[in-house]
C-alpha cells in the first residue's frame, strides 16, 4: 500500500515567507505544529513513522494505541525532517526565537570580559605600588635615596655622623649664620677670700678696714658679698699670702678658678669680626695678669724683697691690648661691654702700680697691684658668662 503524502502550503504576502501547517493527530488530541521556510519554496516529502499519525489516516486500534513505540506505552513521536538547504525548519509553536539573530552573541559578555580586565589590572597595579612605596617598607640608610625619607638607624651610623660634620640643617641657613666654636685663652687663679657677708654695709666696712691698714681688699658687687685680699697663679702663691694676711689676724679661705676653658658658640659673622681679635686682646691681658702676679707673690712672701718683672714684655703687651681694646669695644656684643671695660680698667690699674712702684718702692703700692689682678680675673669670669 502506498505510503500517504502530507503536501501543505501557505504563503505571506507581507513578510514574503510561507508557513507549513501540520496537525498531528494524537490520543489527547489533535495538535498543530507548524514551521517556516524562505521564499523559495518547494515541495516538501515527509514520510510518517512507524505508528505515527498522519492527515486523514485511520485512528489506531486501541491495542497500537497503548503500545507506542517498542511496546513501550508511549506514543511515538513524529520525526521532523529539516530542510537546510532552503532553510525550512520546524519547531514547537510555544518555543520562542532566539534572542540574537544571526548567530551574534550578546554584549554582555563582552563587557563582562573588559570590566573584569580592567578591575584586575587595578588590583594588580596597586598591588605593585603597594610593594614598592609601601609607608612600612625598610629602608636601608645606605641607600642613594635614603636623604628622601627619614629611616630607623639601628647601628647610630647616620647620627654619629650628623654629630661629626656639626648636623645637618633641612634649611639652608643664611650665609654668616652658622654656628662657631670660639676658644678664648685660659685664666687660672687662686683667690685669698677673708670674709663673706650678707649685708653691703658690713662688706663695706670691713673693705675700708683692711684698706687702711695697706692692704689689697675687693668686694663683689652682689650678694652675698666676698672680700678678696689676694690672688696667685697657683695654689702654694696663694697660701704664702695668706700666711701674710693671718698675722692681720684676718680669716682666709682659698678659692680656686678656671674661666675660659669652655668654647663660645658663636656665629661666623661674629667670630669673623671680633671673636679672633678678642682672642689676641685676653692673650695679652693674661701676659701682663701672670707676669705681674708672680712678680708681687715673689715680692710679699720674700725676706728679701726686689722688684725684677720682664717691663720691656709687659709694655709691648700692654700696647696691643690697648690698641685691640679700642676697636674691640665698637663691635662685641653690647651686653658685655660693660665686663670687657672693668678689664682693661683693672689692667691700666696694674700698670700704674707698676709705674708707682718704679717711682717710689714700697709694700702698698704692691698690694696696690694685686687690687688690680683681683679686678681683672673677676671682670674676667664675668666677661665670659655674658658672652654666653
Amino acid at each position: 500500500m502506498e505510503k500517504p503524502r502530507i503536501t501543505l502550503r501557505t504563503r505571506n504576502r507581507q513578510t514574503d515567507k510561507t508557513t507549513a501547517t501540520v496537525q498531528i493527530q494524537s490520543r489527547s488530541g489533535t495538535r498543530p505544529f507548524s514551521g517556516t521556510a524562505s521564499s523559495k519554496f518547494r515541495e516538501e516529502e515527509r514520510t510518517p513513522g512507524p505508528g505515527a499519525i498522519t492527515a486523514g489516516s485511520p485512528k489506531p486500534l486501541a491495542d497500537d494505541a497503548g503500545k507506542g513505540e517498542k511496546g513501550t506505552g508511549r506514543m511515538a513521536r513524529p520525526r521532523v525532517v529539516r530542510e537546510e538547504e532552503d532553510g525550512i525548519e520546524w519547531g514547537s509553536p510555544y518555543s520562542r526565537k532566539s534572542r540574537h539573530p544571526n548567530g551574534q552573541k550578546g554584549v554582555w559578555p563582552m563587557v563582562v570580559s573588559v570590566g573584569g580586565a580592567v578591575l584586575l589590572g587595578t588590583l594588580m597595579g596597586i598591588l605593585i605600588l603597594s610593594l614598592f612605596f609601601s609607608g612600612d617598607a625598610e629602608i636601608s640608610s645606605r641607600a642613594i635615596d635614603s636623604h628622601l625619607k627619614t629611616v630607623p638607624d639601628p647601628t647610630g651610623e647616620v647620627e654619629k655622623g650628623k654629630a661629626e660634620s656639626g648636623g645637618e640643617s633641612s634649611k639652608e641657613k643664611p650665609a654668616g649664620t652658622e654656628q662657631e666654636s670660639l676658644k678664648l685663652p685660659t685664666l687660672k687663679s687662686v683667690f685669698v677670700q677673708s670674709g663673706i657677708y650678707k649685708e653691703k654695709s658690713g662688706a663695706d666696712r670691713m673693705q675700708k678696714k683692711h684698706r687702711t691698714q695697706g692692704l689689697a681688699a675687693v668686694m663683689t658687687d652682689q650678694a652675698p658679698y666676698r672680700i678678696y685680699q689676694g690672688i696667685g697663679l697657683q695654689r702654694d702663691d696663694a697660701l704664702k699670702l695668706s700666711s701674710l694676711l693671718k698675722e692681720k689676724e684676718v680669716d682666709i679661705h682659698l678659692n680656686e678658678t678656671e674661666t675660659g676653658a669652655d668654647p663660645l658658640p658663636v656665629s661666623e659673622e661674629d667670630a669673623e669680626k671680633w671673636g679672633k681679635p678678642l682672642s689676641s686682646f685676653l692673650k695679652k691681658g693674661n701676659e701682663i695678669f701672670a707676669n705681674l702676679t708672680k712678680e708681687t707673690v715673689r715680692f710679699l712672701g720674700s725676706s728679701d724683697p726686689s722688684w725684677n718683672p720682664d717691663r720691656e714684655k709687659i709694655r709691648s703687651s700692654y700696647k696691643a691690648f690697648q690698641e685691640t681694646g679700642n676697636r674691640l669695644n665698637r663691635e662685641i656684643p653690647e651686653g658685655a661691654r660693660p665686663e670687657f671695660n672693668q678689664m682693661r680698667q683693672a689692667i691700666d690699674q696694674v700698670m700704674q702700680g707698676g709705674g708707682d712702684f718704679s717711682a717710689s718702692p714700697n709694700t702698698a703700692v704692691v698690694w696696690q697691684i694685686q687690687e688690680g689682678l683681683i679686678r681683672y680675673a673677676l671682670a674676667y669670669e664675668k666677661f665670659v658668662e655674658a658672652l654666653r
